[in-house]
């Protein structure tokens, strides 16, 4: 059986889900970085799952420079800016129905040069 990938199963459907990938990717890197809450300056998208059925997104998000506020108060302004997340998502992408938002701010997995965290040779690269 042949899909819309040509000749091997299955190849429609992940591309299909790439292109959904990327497309959810640029719009939450966008929609992130006009947040207004001062806690959410300097973050930036790290990893973005997208549930096959479109249900849920989750979104990682880590900082881009060093941050005045704790990973709680952090962690508390991107909870309370999920429902404007999920509402920009649904007017920026014609989807049947809008995916449910989650979002986790996870400092340890990006090295800012300078950081305690950092190596002498990370502010080389």
């Amino acid at each position: 059986m042949t899909d819309a990938g040509g000749d091997i199963p299955g190849r429609g459907k992940r591309i299909r889900d790439d292109r959904l990938h990327s497309v959810f990717g640029r719009e939450l890197s966008q929609i992130i970085r006009h947040l207004s809450d001062p806690k959410l300056e300097g973050l930036d998208l790290f990893s973005v799952e997208v549930a096959a059925d479109l249900s849920r997104v989750r979104i990682v998000c880590v900082p881009t420079l060093e941050l005045a506020y704790s990973k709680k108060a952090i962690q508390t302004a991107l909870e309370k800016a999920a429902p404007f997340i999920r509402h920009s998502l649904a007017e920026s992408l014609s989807l049947k129905k809008t995916p449910v938002v989650a979002l986790r701010y996870a400092p340890e997995l990006t090295i800012i040069p300078g950081s305690k965290n950092a190596s002498p040779n990370d502010a080389e690269r």
